[in-house]
């Protein structure tokens, strides 16, 4: 019963983009998604809860400039947490 979390990592790493994620996310059922919310350098926020938030499973909170990751406390950054608390 147990399942795998993929994490999305930044920079060149696997799963770094949505559309990357999902293709993973398709190879099998037992994968998972950690969603790291400092880690998404490419892409939305938004998109990328609306299109693997069935996936999610955990989560790794962090702020960052949107220059590289930082690992800031949530409001310390540019990360729009009312929009991601939303979604």
């Amino acid at each position: 019963g147990g399942v795998i979390a993929v994490e999305d990592l930044p920079r060149t790493n696997l799963c770094n983009t949505t559309e990357e994620m999902l293709y993973f996310m398709n190879q099998n059922d037992k994968l998972c998604v950690c969603f790291d919310t400092n880690h998404l350098l490419k892409g939305d926020y938004v998109d990328f809860i609306k299109k693997l938030g069935d996936k999610i499973i955990t989560m790794h909170v962090s702020d960052y400039d949107f220059v590289n990751e930082r690992h800031w406390l949530p409001g310390e950054g540019k990360l729009d947490w009312k929009r991601i608390m939303n979604t």
